[in-house]
Parts: C-alpha cells; sequence; structure tokens
C-alpha cells in the first residue's frame, strides 16, 4: 500500500510538471506570436514613417502660366473689355456665394496670354501612362478636370485625355454616397439610369462658361524640385466630355485650388505640408519668363524681399474663396477714409485674393476713395477716354516718372501690410504711354476683390493649417509635429527617421507657370488689356451671385394662413434629393423644424390635402443615431427621447408645443433647396430636420406639412441659415385676413430696398438675444396712446421681474402682463364712448365693438416705446381688428400679473422687420408687403 501510494504521488507529480511545461511553451508560443505581430506593426508603422519621411522634405510644385503669354494678336482694347465683363460675372459670384513640413510639390506657373483668357496656367500629368494638360489654375474653382473622352463621348479643343488608355482611371457611381452627398457642391447630377453609371456634373463658370462630363479618380504624376517625380493616385477629377465659353478658349482644363474638401488643393496639402503658394509674374513678360505654383513650404531661394509680412487668412468667412481681413487702404502716409463695413463680411463687404479675376474690384466708397486719392498725385497728367475701353480712369503718362505716383498699401488685421508695384495699379494699355487706374467699383456692399495684376511679382503663401497668408522673406524654419497616438512610436525610430531626412535633398514637387502675356507672339502684348476687362466683369458678377449664399439672402414665399382656417403664417420649402415641396408654419418661437413624414415604415402613407415626405426616397436623408452626442446631449432641449435599443436606432423626439399641439418622430440631417434673391436656388446640406410620423393639435397643423422653426438656437433653421446668410433674416407679415394669392417675403440675408417700399426711414432697436432664449427679446418701456404715455408700472417690461417682451410670428394676438393690458384697453375704451359693445357668442376677446359706421382716425395712434428712444407705431387695423362683418375687437389679451409679453404676428402686419442676429438688432419699418 505504501509502495502504491508513493507511485500514485509520483505520477502525479509527474503529469503535473508535463502541464506546467506544456502551458509554458503555449504561452511561450503565444508570447512569439504576439511579439511577431508587434514587429510587424512596427515594420508597418515604420515604412508609413519612412515614406512620411521622404515626403517631409518634399515639395509639390506645378508651373503656372498666365493665359494672356498664349494670345494672339487682337485690335486694341478688346482685351480690357473682355476681363471687365469676365471678373464683374466672378465678383457676381463671389459676392452672392461668399474653405507642416519644409517642402513639398512644385509647378511652372505662366501668363497666358497666348489663350485669350485671363487667368494664369499650368501643366499637370494626369493617368496611367501619364498625359500632360494645359490647364486654369484658378483659387475660384473647387472641381479639377480635363478636357476628355469616355466611352464614345468627348473632344476637345487641344489635348483629350482618352479615360479607356489609362489603367488608373476609376469612374464615381452614381449610387455611392459621394456622389449623392460629397459632390453635391460640384454640381453633380441626379441622373443614375442603372448602377454602374458614372456620377455625372454640369459646372458652371463666372462668365457663362460651362462643362460637363462624370466624376473619376486618376494618378497624378507631379514633378518634384529635386528633378524626380512622385505619383499620387486617387485624386478626384472630371472626364469633361463637353465644354463651352471663353474662359476655357485653348485650355485643356482647370485646377480647382479652391479650399474645399474635394479640390485639387485639399489633397495636395495634406500630403505636401498644409501649405501652398505662388508668385506671378507680371502679365506683360515675355513667354519664357515664369514662376512657380508650389504645394509645400516655399524655398527660400524664392525670397528676395528683406522680411516675410503674416497675416490672417480667414477660411471659413466666405469659402471656398480665401478671405483675408483687410482694415484699410492708405496713400502715402494717408490713411483713406473708407467706412470699416465695407470690410466686413457680416455688413456685406469682405475680402478676398483671387487669381482668376484680373483687375481689383472695390466696394464703391472704397473705389472713390482710392481712385479720388490716386487721381490728386496725376494732376498735370493729361486724363484720356480711350475709344472702346470701359475704364473710367485712364492717362497719357508718356512723360510721367512713376516715382511720383505715391505708395499705395492694403493695411491687415493685426498690422502687415502689402505694398503693389505701381504698375500694379496704374497699368499699360494697348496704346503706348496710355495707362489706367486697375480699379473696378463693385457696388455697394460687395466683396473686395484682389485681382491677379495686383498680386503680381510678390510670392504669395497659403498656410491652411496656420490659416495665415504670408508674402515676402521669412527666416526658414524646421517644425515637426507629432500626433500623441504615435509618440512612443516615434521615441523609438527617431533616430532612424532624423538619418533618413537628412539623407536626403530637399526636394520639391514643382510645374511651371507662366503669365499668359509671356507667351504672346505680338511684342507689345498690352493690346489685351481691354479683353481683361470684360472678362473680369463677367467673373466678378459670378463670383457675386456664388456669395450670394453668404450676404444676399434666400427668399421664401410667406403667406397668410386665414384661408388655411389657422392664423399663423405659412410658407413653403423644398427637402430632400430629388427636393420635395412642403407647406410649413413660419414660427419665431420653434426651434425644431419638421414635416410629415414616413421612415422605416412608421408614419402616414396619405393625408388628406396635405404633403407626406418619403425618407428613403431621398438619398440625402441621414438620421441621427440615439448614441451620438448629439442625440443624448445637444438635442436634449428638443425633446430627444432616451430609449436606445440598438446603436442603429435613429434619436426619436416627442415635441410639445405652448397650445398642447405635438410632433413625435426621428432626428435626422437633409438638404434643403431654397430660392435666392436672384432667381437662382442653391442646396445646403446637412440641415437638421424632424421626420414627424405623428402630430396632433387641431387648428395649429391644420392644412401644414409641418414646421419652420425660427427661434434662436444652435439647431433652428435660423441658426444655420444667418450663418450662411449674413447674420440676418427679416420677414414682412401681410394682412392676415389676405387673400392666399397675396403674400410676401421671409429673406434670410440682406433686406433687398426696394421691399421697404413705404418707409421714409427704418427704426432700430436692440434685440436682447440672451434675455428669453429661444426667443427674441426686445426692450419695451412704455406704451402711449396719442400724446400720453401710459401708467405702467416698469416691472411689466423687466425680464428680472417676471416680465419682458418678445415678438412672436407664432401668437396671432397681442398678450400684455395684467398691469399693462388694463391700461392699454382703459385707454382705447376712452376713445369709442358712442360706439356699441357686444359680445359675440364664441368670441374669447372681451372688447369688441360694432363698428359698421366708425371711422378709424378718430382711435389715437397707439405706440410702443422701446429703450434708446425707437418707437413702434402698428396700424390701427392691427389692434382694433376684424372678427366679423362690422365687427371688431381690440388685440389683445390679458396674461398674469408676472407674465411675458408677446407681440403678436397680427400686431406685426404691414411691417418688415429685420433681425440682425450678428449686431443683435432689430430694424422695422412700414411696408406693402407686396
Amino acid at each position: 500500500n505504501d509502495d502504491l501510494k508513493k507511485k500514485r504521488e509520483k505520477d502525479v507529480l509527474v503529469n503535473k510538471r508535463t502541464t506546467q511545461k506544456g502551458a509554458k511553451q503555449t504561452k511561450k508560443k503565444q508570447n512569439k506570436r504576439t511579439k511577431m505581430k508587434t514587429m510587424k506593426m512596427l515594420l508597418c508603422l515604420i515604412t508609413m514613417l519612412l515614406i512620411a519621411s521622404a515626403y517631409s522634405n518634399t515639395v509639390m510644385r506645378l508651373d503656372m502660366t498666365h493665359r494672356d503669354t498664349l494670345s494672339p494678336i487682337h485690335t486694341p482694347f478688346h482685351r480690357i473689355e473682355d476681363i471687365i465683363g469676365e471678373d464683374k460675372k466672378r465678383h457676381s459670384l463671389i459676392s452672392q456665394k461668399i474653405k507642416a513640413t519644409k517642402s513639398g510639390a512644385r509647378m511652372s506657373l505662366g501668363s497666358g496670354f497666348d489663350f485669350g483668357a485671363a487667368q494664369y496656367f499650368s501643366e499637370i500629368m494626369v493617368g496611367t501612362p501619364a498625359k500632360k494638360f494645359r490647364v486654369v489654375v484658378d483659387t475660384g474653382s473647387e472641381l479639377t478636370w480635363v478636357n476628355c473622352r469616355f466611352q464614345g463621348k468627348g473632344k476637345g479643343n487641344r489635348e483629350v485625355f482618352r479615360a479607356e488608355e489609362s489603367s488608373s482611371f476609376k469612374t464615381v457611381g452614381c449610387m455611392t454616397n459621394t456622389c449623392k452627398v460629397d459632390l453635391m457642391n460640384l454640381f453633380s447630377l441626379a441622373i443614375c439610369p442603372t448602377p454602374q453609371s458614372p456620377c455625372s456634373y454640369d459646372y458652371r463658370y463666372a462668365d457663362g462658361s460651362t462643362a460637363q462630363g462624370v466624376f473619376a479618380t486618376d494618378t497624378f504624376t507631379l514633378g518634384l524640385t529635386n528633378g524626380s517625380a512622385t505619383s499620387i493616385p486617387g485624386l478626384l477629377i472630371g472626364c469633361s466630355s463637353s465644354t463651352k465659353g471663353d474662359s476655357l478658349r485653348v485650355a485643356d482644363g482647370v485646377l480647382g485650388l479652391a479650399f474645399s474638401d474635394q479640390s485639387f488643393t485639399s489633397k495636395a496639402t495634406n500630403i505636401f505640408g498644409a501649405k501652398f503658394s505662388y508668385c506671378l509674374v507680371d502679365h506683360t513678360s515675355n513667354k519664357n519668363i515664369s514662376n512657380y505654383l508650389t504645394f509645400g513650404s516655399t524655398p527660400t531661394s524664392t525670397l528676395k524681399a528683406p522680411a516675410r509680412r503674416t497675416a490672417r487668412l480667414e477660411l471659413n468667412l466666405l469659402p471656398p474663396f480665401y478671405a483675408v481681413s483687410i482694415i484699410g487702404i492708405s496713400i502715402g502716409d494717408t490713411m483713406l477714409n473708407i467706412p470699416p463695413h465695407v470690410w466686413e463680411v457680416r455688413k456685406g463687404g469682405g475680402t478676398i485674393l483671387d487669381s482668376g479675376s484680373s483687375l481689383t474690384f472695390l466696394a464703391d466708397v472704397a473705389y472713390k476713395a482710392v481712385v479720388s486719392g490716386l487721381e490728386r498725385h496725376l494732376v498735370g497728367v493729361k486724363r484720356v477716354k480711350p475709344e472702346g475701353l470701359p475704364m473710367e480712369y485712364c492717362f497719357d503718362t508718356s512723360k510721367f516718372d512713376d516715382s511720383k505716383l505715391p505708395q499705395l498699401s492694403f493695411h491687415f488685421k493685426g498690422g502687415a501690410r502689402f505694398a503693389p508695384y505701381r504698375k500694379s495699379y496704374l497699368i499699360a494699355t494697348a496704346s503706348p504711354g496710355i495707362r489706367c487706374l486697375g480699379f473696378v467699383p463693385a457696388g455697394a456692399p460687395a466683396t473686395n476683390v484682389i485681382g491677379n495684376i495686383m498680386q503680381q511679382k510678390h510670392l504669395w503663401e497659403f498656410d491652411l493649417a496656420a490659416s495665415t497668408l504670408s508674402k515676402k522673406k521669412k527666416q526658414n524654419k524646421r517644425t515637426k509635429k507629432m500626433k500623441t497616438t504615435t509618440t512612443m512610436l516615434l521615441c523609438l525610430i527617431t533616430m532612424l527617421l532624423i538619418a533618413s531626412a537628412h539623407s536626403k535633398e530637399e526636394t520639391a514637387m514643382r510645374l511651371d507657370m507662366k503669365h499668359r502675356d509671356s507667351l504672346s507672339p505680338n511684342p507689345s502684348p498690352y493690346h489685351r488689356i481691354e479683353d481683361i476687362m470684360g472678362m473680369d466683369q463677367k467673373r466678378h458678377n459670378v463670383i457675386s451671385q456664388k456669395i450670394k449664399t453668404t450676404k444676399g439672402g434666400v427668399k421664401m414665399s410667406l403667406g397668410s394662413g386665414f384661408d388655411f382656417g389657422a392664423a399663423q403664417y405659412f410658407s413653403e420649402i423644398m427637402v430632400g434629393t430629388p427636393a420635395k415641396r412642403f407647406r410649413v408654419v413660419v414660427d419665431t418661437g420653434s426651434e425644431l423644424t419638421w414635416v410629415n413624414c414616413r421612415f422605416h415604415g412608421q408614419g402616414p402613407e396619405k393625408l388628406e390635402n396635405r404633403h407626406v415626405f418619403r425618407a428613403e426616397n431621398s438619398s440625402s436623408f441621414r438620421k441621427v443615431g440615439c448614441m451620438t452626442k448629439t442625440c443624448s446631449e445637444d438635442l436634449a432641449k428638443l425633446f430627444s427621447i432616451a430609449i436606445c435599443p440598438t446603436p442603429r436606432t435613429p434619436c426619436a423626439y416627442d415635441y410639445r408645443y405652448v397650445d398642447g399641439s405635438s410632433a413625435q418622430g426621428v432626428f435626422a440631417k437633409e438638404t434643403f433647396t431654397l430660392g435666392l434673391t436672384n432667381g437662382s436656388v442653391t442646396s445646403v446640406r446637412g440641415l437638421l430636420i424632424g421626420c414627424s410620423s405623428a402630430s396632433e393639435g387641431g387648428a395649429s397643423f391644420r392644412e401644414a406639412d409641418g414646421i419652420l422653426g425660427l427661434a434662436l438656437s444652435d439647431y433652428s433653421f435660423t441658426s444655420k441659415a444667418t450663418n450662411i446668410f449674413g447674420g440676418k433674416f427679416s420677414y414682412c407679415l401681410v394682412d392676415h385676413t389676405s387673400h392666399k394669392n397675396v403674400s410676401n417675403y421671409l429673406i434670410f440675408g440682406s433686406t433687398p430696398s426696394s421691399t421697404t417700399t413705404k418707409a421714409p426711414a427704418r427704426r432700430t432697436a436692440r434685440l436682447d438675444l440672451s434675455l428669453l432664449p429661444p426667443f427674441y427679446a426686445v426692450n419695451i418701456v412704455g406704451i402711449s396712446i396719442g400724446e400720453e404715455m401710459l401708467n405702467i408700472p416698469p416691472q411689466v417690461w423687466g425680464v428680472k421681474k417676471g416680465g419682458g417682451t418678445i415678438l412672436d410670428s407664432g401668437s396671432s394676438l397681442t398678450f400684455l402682463a395684467e398691469a399693462a393690458y388694463k391700461a392699454v384697453v382703459t385707454g382705447l375704451q376712452r376713445h369709442l364712448v358712442g360706439v356699441k359693445r357686444i359680445k359675440p357668442e364664441g368670441l374669447p376677446i372681451e372688447f369688441c365693438y360694432y363698428t359698421s359706421k366708425f371711422d378709424d382716425r378718430k382711435l389715437p395712434q397707439l405706440t410702443f416705446h422701446f429703450m434708446g428712444g425707437t418707437r413702434f407705431a402698428p396700424y390701427r387695423r392691427s389692434y382694433l381688428i376684424n372678427a366679423a362683418p362690422g365687427i371688431r375687437c381690440l388685440g389683445f389679451v390679458e396674461a398674469k400679473a408676472e407674465a411675458t409679453n408677446v407681440i403678436g404676428n397680427i400686431m406685426q402686419q404691414n411691417h418688415l422687420w429685420e433681425f440682425d442676429i450678428a449686431a443683435s438688432t432689430l430694424s422695422f419699418s412700414p411696408s406693402t408687403c407686396l
């Protein structure tokens, strides 16, 4: 037994040791596999970092040619006419629409004179094998494209890209999210006959030029500054099968350098260090003179100036253009008297640099100050008006010494100055000795545009990461930024990276760039200056139309809800892709915009006399997830529901209104199509909308498809629209009894002066946006009847004491706190003595009268007094309102003793109301609202 026991113990011990040994071996194998995986990951990261290191001293540089250098001979002056026309079109578009390593890619940049257009041109290599194309370099264009033949379609003036011959050419499908959402701003078309069909576009330019084709991705081959080349696969390109317009004359395409997610700039700066720069040669230069468009840090050899000046780039002000904060212009030592609002985007101004505009456009008041200031120094120089030349200030300068003309300087916020060469603002024309001031009046208000002639012979570096614009010389500094997620790995391979970085020459990708005038066969290229005037005018006009979405405004028809059996005002909005029309209640007291909606089987199939939005039929509909921060925190004020069964479940809401009405549904982001005041339309993506599967509340929603929420909150329609359209919105409310065909407009952006038809002068009061959010609060300090100020206690108007006043388009009548209500109705009653008072059955208004024989003029003027002295005097029919034939009632409702006073929409009618959110002001004036 003892032996057996010992044997068993020995067996257990052996088994235990064997098990332990096996476990150790298993663990050792697992550790070995883990180490191998780690090594592979490190090798992968090291490889990526070595590649990045290789690019860390690489600058992409493209040569750039101004189109005037490529122009054939033309008759005198017609060149200047062309650029004025094109620049005006471009400026019009801007005004209406108004987005690190040491080295990078480099392109030659030259004048495009011989091409018969005002832009600069460069050459790019596209496809596999790579083919060379001459393209317009344009800081105002988002799409890069070339003349292209694909699937039997397409031809071009010069070189044609044969897409099927490029092994790296890949079309973007029309059913993809890229086509339906990302490329909408690049004029992608909704046509999609089959899932295999490519995403097509119809791109529009300043002067009416167009390019039609399909979107694709392909490889760009770019030259580096060390003489080698690099290939970048997968860049977005337009394959244009059809083009038309003078701007594209003898060009093979366009290189889009605007600030947007899809532009060439965005992709190139991501690779070459978040910077690009260019130096524009004199547009009259010889064709063999060129400079460069560079992506990456600017080589120090390019900088001849003693010091570089740096100003702030305002990338979010007027995207996709490059905005700068100019605060003034001086001539010599004299700062010109130009009002500050000329330079402020929110007040209709602002300034951009634009390589596609030749001349410099200034708002009227700035233009007058500049030309008057320069003209004073040209006394004794004969002023001339060359035939056919549409420039206002031209002089015979054959005997004039340029040095006598003082230095003109642009002053940036922060102290930086830009002092252009004199021949950039006193520019030569076709006639020997005749020179003109290179400025064009842009209107008032207008976006100021510093054109390429004013920029010439300066190096301009755009640092998109730092949001700065530099010109002239700066010490060459090496900066390296490391992301925190790779800090430990970088520490391990720092020596390797340093060795790799220093093992290479400083290289850059580059393309030559020439001004078009330098390529003219005519020894005197000045005869083309007339052309650029015409083209600049055209370009300026389209720019003004493009920034219309920032400074002009969205315009919506606004009608009375009387014919629909409700007291609110209605408008129509276009939602979704393709856009569908919905009639919505306009409510300055609502934060949420929503429409009747069907989604995932929830919601009405059909509603009598109303429309239903079918969310699944819209390619731009994107639900908000219930697990997102947007749902759980940001939308909590909009009654988002905490229920979240799965991560894919949409964020739901149960929105409640003052009168007990409610709407239930899910939150989403959608595209709104909006009419502009110039008659065109624009699409605004990603606006919050409620997809309401159920709503209840009787008259509030009768005949309405939803609500347009104009309250002041982060997620209201107002917040998003005013951010885009200049910080303002306005409306003019027609008489609530008007027929359905009588309407006026709800406008986002500055109010057209023609709208205030009857007003001798606008009155302005302060909007107190922080007092009673999300409502629009105003500081009322009293009410008078005739010449008598009513005895109303001050606490009625004080928010801190339970009072305060708001304007509300969703309330029809005017609500006054008890003390104010009694004072008003008592004061009005005294002037209605002898008029029979009645109590109509079912009418919940206290003071009603038979007024069939009453003369309105006997009723004195009621006036609301604002802090600061401004007064609002509503029409008498707005406070003695029609209730039935021959019966009128005082349009006031008694609120509690401590209550918010509400000026309702009937009291506001037949006045234009402009809410300037940026300036916190309310302006109003009488209007016919027609």
